[in-house]
Formats: C-alpha cells, sequence, structure tokens
C-alpha cells in the first residue's frame, strides 16, 4: 500500500512533467487545485513569476466573498526552511499595504477599499507538530493577531487570518486521517499489545498519566478529540463531570480513580515503543471516547491538584484505514446516553457544512458541547434536516 506522502509527490511529479514546469509550481497547482478547489485555469492566473514578487507565491481575489487570499510555497519536508516562508509572507504584506488605496498584484489591481478579509496562508510538505514550542494553531493564533495589529496601524479595517496548511492538514484534508500529530506517552506501568488476523488494526492497552493526558488537552484543545461524538460538556453541579473532578479533589479517592473510571478509546496512525525509555510515540493520535474524562483532568490540572499518581486505562488503536477509525468511534459511543445526533455527527458532511456556515458567521450545532462562536447565529441539525425536508424533499 502506497503511503500518503508517495502518492501526493507521485501527482506533483506527473503535474510537472506533463506542464514542463519544475516541482515547486507544480506544487502550487497541485494545493490550489486540490486543496482550494480552484480551477487549473485560475490556478494559473494567480501563481507569481520571477524574484519581484515580493516574497509573494500566489494570490487569490474572490470577489463573491470580497476575500484576498496571499499564498507563500514551500516544497519541502525540511521544517526550518519551510518556515522560512514566513518572514517573506511578513515582507510581502508589509509591502503591498505600505500605503493602501490600490493594491497591485502581477498585473491586476484590486481596490483595498473592496476586500473584507484577508487570509494570508504558508504551504508545506514539511510536518510541524510544534512551532517554537508551540502548537501549530497557537502559533496561527499569534501570527494573526500581528496582523491585526498591523493593520490596526495602517488604518486598515479588515479581518485577517494567518494559516499553515503543513503535510499533516494537507493529508486530513486529502485522505480524511485526523487526530493530533504525536503523542507521547509514559509506559513504565506496563503495556499489552496484540494485532488482528488482517493486519488492518493493532491494539495497545496501556496505564497513561493524568498529568499526561491532560496536558495534551491543554495543549491542542478539541483537535485532541477530533473523532469524538461529543465535545466537553462542562462541570454542571451534580453531573458525571462534576462527580469525576470530586474524586481527583479527595487525596484519598483519586489513588482510586483507575479503577472507577471507564479510561478511555483512542486511535492512532502508527506508532513506536522506545522499550528502554518506556516511552510510548503515537502519530495521528485522536481520543475517540474519554473527552469528558480528559477535559476534567484539564480543570482539575488548572485546580493545581496534584494527580501525580492517578492513571487512566487506554485502549489505542492503531489503523492506517481511517474509515476504521470512524467506525471505532461509532462503536465507542454506542452506549445508552449516546443519541442518535451525536452518533451520526461523525459523517464527514456535517465537518464540511460547518466550515460552509462559519464563513456566514453563522455556529452549525451538530454535536453536543460546541459552543457559539462570537457575534454568530446558531443553526441546529435537527432544524437544518427538518427546512431540507420541508423546502427540498417534500414536493
Amino acid at each position: 500500500m502506497k503511503l500518503e506522502l508517495e502518492e501526493i509527490k507521485d501527482e506533483i511529479t506527473q503535474i510537472s512533467k506533463e506542464r514542463d514546469i519544475d516541482e515547486s509550481r507544480a506544487f502550487a497547482l497541485f494545493f490550489l487545485c486540490r486543496i482550494h478547489d480552484l480551477s487549473e485555469e485560475e490556478a494559473e492566473k494567480i501563481i507569481t513569476d520571477g524574484p519581484w514578487n515580493g516574497g509573494l507565491d500566489a494570490f487569490y481575489y474572490d470577489d463573491e466573498n470580497r476575500r484576498l487570499y496571499l499564498y507563500q510555497f514551500k516544497y519541502t519536508e525540511d521544517a526550518n526552511y519551510a518556515l522560512s516562508g514566513i518572514e517573506d509572507l511578513v515582507r510581502a504584506v508589509r509591502e503591498m499595504f505600505k500605503d493602501g488605496g490600490m493594491i497591485k498584484i502581477k498585473n491586476e489591481k484590486i481596490n483595498f477599499d473592496n476586500v473584507d478579509s484577508i487570509h494570508v496562508i504558508l504551504v508545506t510538505l514539511a510536518r510541524l507538530k510544534e512551532i517554537n514550542g508551540k502548537a501549530k494553531k497557537d502559533f496561527e493564533k499569534e501570527k494573526t493577531k500581528n496582523l491585526k495589529v498591523f493593520f490596526r496601524r495602517k488604518n486598515i479595517d479588515v479581518d485577517c487570518k494567518f494559516e499553515i496548511f503543513d503535510y499533516y492538514k494537507i493529508e486530513e484534508i486529502l485522505f480524511g486521517i485526523g487526530g493530533i500529530p504525536e503523542a507521547v506517552f509514559d509506559v513504565s506501568k506496563g503495556f499489552l499489545r496484540a494485532k488482528d488476523d488482517t493486519g488492518n488494526i493493532e491494539i495497545i492497552v496501556a496505564l497513561l498519566k493524568g498529568e499526561e493526558l491532560a496536558e495534551l488537552c491543554e495543549k491542542y484543545g478539541d483537535d485532541l478529540f477530533e473523532s469524538n461524538v461529543r465535545r466537553f460538556l462542562g462541570l454542571r453541579r451534580g453531573s458525571v463531570n462534576w462527580n469525576i473532578l470530586k474524586t481527583l479533589e479527595n487525596v484519598n479517592e483519586r489513588n482510586f480513580f483507575v479503577a472507577y473510571n471507564n479510561g478511555i478509546v483512542a486511535v492512532c496512525k502508527s506508532f513506536k515503543i522506545i522499550e528502554d525509555e518506556k516511552k510510548l510515540i503515537l502519530e495521528r493520535f485522536a481520543i475517540v471516547n474519554g473527552a469528558q474524562t480528559v477535559n476534567v483532568l484539564l480543570k482539575a490540572r488548572e485546580r493545581n491538584f496534584d494527580f501525580s499518581n492517578v492513571y487512566i486505562l487506554a485502549k489505542i488503536v492503531r489503523t492506517q484505514n481511517w474509515e476504521i477509525a470512524r467506525n471505532i468511534a461509532r462503536a465507542a459511543n454506542s452506549q445508552n446516553p449516546t443519541n442518535v445526533r451525536d452518533l451520526r455527527s461523525l459523517d464527514k458532511v456535517h465537518k464540511e457544512l460547518e466550515e460552509i456556515f462559519s464563513r456566514f458567521c453563522f455556529t452549525y450545532v451538530y454535536k453536543r458541547g460546541i459552543g457559539l462562536r462570537r457575534k454568530s447565529t446558531i443553526v441546529n441539525m435537527k432544524d437544518l434536516a427538518q427546512a431540507y425536508v420541508a423546502f427540498y424533499l417534500i414536493k
């Protein structure tokens, strides 16, 4: 079975040969057509040429949504070289907007009064697990904040976003593979390991440190639970989550936590075990059942509870097939408290609808625990389904 990275690089090489262009330009065409869904003609038109581009490799003005996209492509697997593209983008943005008014890119002029939002995007095949010691999403937030400060100082009223499409994000979009890039756990308490006869899955059962799970939850937030049908449901007094927290708070009870708690179920794409260090390293790790437990552990950490001796029983399933991973998520969440809506929330269409609605300041609520975004309106899955049936299916 060919690996995802090999498939991507083979496609880029094919584009390069068919069009007689270098692979860096072919990478830009690949991304613009496959990921941002532009036509080949549009993609060719917006790619800049030569050293005069000021650090910009491509631009795209979406006149319908009044949104300007600025791209820098780094066709490399080297993280350090890939991140050098950020400085190129910073330089390009400063140069473009130093005077305001009319923006000229290549041979196209764009009136800045017609731009409501700007997306500054770095694209690479490097695996960016962390950037300057931060999770990628936190680094993106920091750069987005810097962009907003820059435009505010220029008295430019525009929404903006800095975004990185690294290998992990491209892989997720093309192949549906989710989860955080990497998780490392201490397995000094021991573990069990078993393969199925087909080789499609391998299972590890281990006791994981509650502290390490809480740290991952703090660092990655909801990304850690990408395949979980429910987000964190809060700490309402008397609820299950409240009782979990009270157990962690009680000095005498917390050592029995592993016996009281059902544990977690997780999936990963691959793993390796470092025997002499008693470390388990997981690639593309996602918790599919146990979001409530892990979020409560984070709350306990924030309240400075000492739970250094708290362990969680974990069943981790390694699979290269993300459809199997989604089936594991459904099976792990098929207890009575999980309703049909929760289970259907794993369908790919809901992620697509969430993205579409977010563009128009709507929050699409398709699973429990999704919070209302600032200045947005809620669209419930049930209401949307009823409207679809009433206005589209019924004739």
